[in-house]
């Protein structure tokens, strides 16, 4: 996984999926904002679309079964908002816990 987040708060992941046997990408967008009063950070994820990795080509029938799949549940998150703590922080790996679902773990 990918992720950037701008000064302006958006915020991109790319995410490598297996599907059928090849690698499919997908992209979230959204925010990322910290509350004055340094409460958990604000993340909202309001958009999606899937690609193809540059390093994967002819996957658009693995596409076609990850839209057919994923799609509805991902429209049903729309937009999916969280409180995250970060738990731990290194170059490699960003480990943060989102308070609503009572210390679930995201890895990024």
């Amino acid at each position: 996984a990918a992720v950037a987040v701008r000064d302006d708060g958006s915020l991109t992941a790319e995410l490598d999926l297996l599907v059928g046997g090849a690698v499919v990408g997908l992209r979230l967008a959204g925010s990322l904002s910290a509350a004055p009063d340094a409460a958990p950070l604000r993340l909202v994820l309001d958009s999606f679309e899937w690609f193809e990795p540059s390093e994967e080509f002819g996957v658009s029938r693995q596409i076609a079964m990850a839209r057919e799949r994923l799609d509805g549940a991902l429209e049903g998150l729309k937009p999916y908002e969280a409180a995250i703590e970060v738990a731990f922080a290194s170059d490699a790996l960003l480990l943060c816990r989102d308070t609503r679902l009572g210390g679930a773990r995201l890895v990024l």
